[in-house]
């Protein structure tokens, strides 16, 4: 048996057909047609010998075609590159390639700023510089603070009280009309990550609760004032630092700390500033109970309070909360 290279009398198209056979069809168009193997050039047909492979030249198109032995195997089909697998192609290149990026950038080690570079927040002031006694205790205080000469030094009229816990810090207080803006900006108004210590915008320094917010930071090198409120964490310093200073224009407030305590974000209650009557008292009762520590300091529904509220990174998602209640002191 041998087989032959005929041109379909149809489409034209050279096709492989048994030699023995009077009739082939066509592999393209499925026509049936006769085999004129007289050896007329106008048939066009060539011999394709048994059990060989052979590389065959079409009379009218000079086409390489191919073919295998009459045992009925068919050339392989070349594999074309569709537009989709091009692009299935592209994405799993973009996929790898930004996984391995993202490997790398995870892996890598933060780089470290040396102490030195930090620098205390333009807000804070000296400390420690005239030894005073409150209740028969003797502390270090800072010295008053010239409000009208601070704002125009910062150039910033925001500048609204000072804040002091005797000898751990000293700080001016600025207040917005939001509870927002100074989180990312200084007192020079000017950005910077680690912000200011802020009034909240709906009270007074002389309110009867007053809210003060300051960053807190999981770098001991990073000065933000906040921090240091860690140091009421440990039981003794608790103990030996009770009282909180709050100057204003035209005057200045003693508090004695209640307590510290730990709260979940989720957890609004030191939030209502406007309370009053026996809600006020029921309020204040919420705000320090379960604390880490507290010590006996009483309140009525007359009495005025200080919060201060710095992030914890104890827990996640969680604040400090200090509250303070007002002492009659006069300085």
């Amino acid at each position: 048996m041998g087989y032959i290279q005929v041109k379909c009398t149809n489409c034209g198209k050279w096709v492989a057909a048994d030699s023995n056979h009077p009739r082939a069809t066509c592999t393209y168009c499925q026509a049936t047609f006769s085999i004129d193997n007289s050896g007329d050039s106008k048939n066009n047909y060539m011999n394709i010998y048994n059990n060989s492979y052979q590389q065959a030249v079409t009379p009218d198109t000079s086409e390489k075609l191919t073919y295998y032995n009459g045992m009925g195997n068919k050339p392989k089909k070349k594999h074309k590159i569709t537009k989709k697998k091009l692009l299935s192609f592209m994405f799993l290149i973009i996929f790898v390639v930004s996984g391995v990026m993202f490997y790398i950038e995870y892996t890598k080690k933060p780089e470290m700023i040396e102490p030195e570079e930090y620098k205390p927040t333009p807000s804070e002031l000296e400390i420690a510089s005239e030894e005073t006694e409150i209740n028969g205790l003797r502390f270090k205080l800072a010295k008053d603070v010239d409000f009208a000469k601070e704002r125009k030094k910062h150039n910033n009229p925001d500048i609204i009280a000072r804040l002091e816990i005797p000898e751990l810090f000293n700080v001016l207080v600025v207040k917005s009309d939001n509870n927002s803006y100074y989180l990312n900006y200084s007192i020079n108004r000017e950005r910077d990550v680690r912000g200011s210590e802020f009034l909240d915008y709906r009270v007074k320094p002389t309110s009867k609760q007053v809210n003060i917010y300051g960053h807190n930071s999981r770098d001991p090198n990073v000065k933000v004032a906040f921090l240091k409120l860690e140091k009421f964490l440990k039981k003794d310093y608790f103990d030996s630092h009770p009282y909180i200073i709050l100057q204003y224009d035209g005057g200045k407030s003693l508090y004695e700390i209640k307590a510290i305590k730990e709260i979940y974000q989720s957890n609004r209650e030191h939030m209502y500033v406007d309370l009053k009557g026996q809600t006020f008292v029921n309020h204040v009762k919420a705000m320090t109970s379960s604390p880490i520590y507290s010590r006996n300091v009483s309140y009525d529904e007359n009495s005025k309070i200080l919060v201060l509220q710095t992030c914890s990174h104890h827990w996640d998602n969680a604040f400090y909360i200090i509250t303070a209640v007002k002492l009659d002191y006069k300085f």
